[in-house]
């Protein structure tokens, strides 16, 4: 762990970017990482702030919900080439985003909390007229 928490502080953004994804996927032993993690939410490049935004869900969890959601909607509205990882992660986040209001209602976003639920509590009917999975 040593190695990737000295990677948190490397000049280079996929270093970073590297050492926080491996770290999310320690989870919750790596909680030693949060600090510096929280710390990069505030990193110049969308991307750093993204993948550390992740790696505080993966670690924390709900404790860190709100920081993490700002980071994610923040980096996505100043670059949408990052909408793909931040939906995943609004993804994973599941039921404790949606416990919470929705920022995207003040934003230009669509909802993906609201897709989810839409997505959960809709069926389809096949030609038979039976629900369909």
């Amino acid at each position: 762990m040593p190695l990737l928490l000295g990677l948190l502080d490397d000049p280079i953004t996929f270093c970073i970017s590297d050492a926080a994804d491996l770290l999310g996927e320690i989870g919750p032993p790596a909680s030693v990482a949060l600090p510096r993690l929280r710390g990069l939410l505030a990193h110049h490049y969308e991307w750093v702030r993204v993948r550390c935004a992740a790696a505080l869900w993966e670690i924390d969890g709900e404790t860190e919900a709100p920081a993490v959601l700002d980071a994610l909607l923040q980096a996505m509205a100043k670059n949408p080439a990052t909408a793909n990882h931040v939906v995943a992660c609004l993804d994973r986040m599941g039921p404790p985003l949606r416990r919470r209001p929705c920022p995207c209602s003040a934003s230009n976003w669509p909802c993906p909390g609201a897709a989810a639920d839409s997505r959960a509590s809709t069926t389809t009917k096949n030609s038979s007229g039976s629900a369909a999975p």
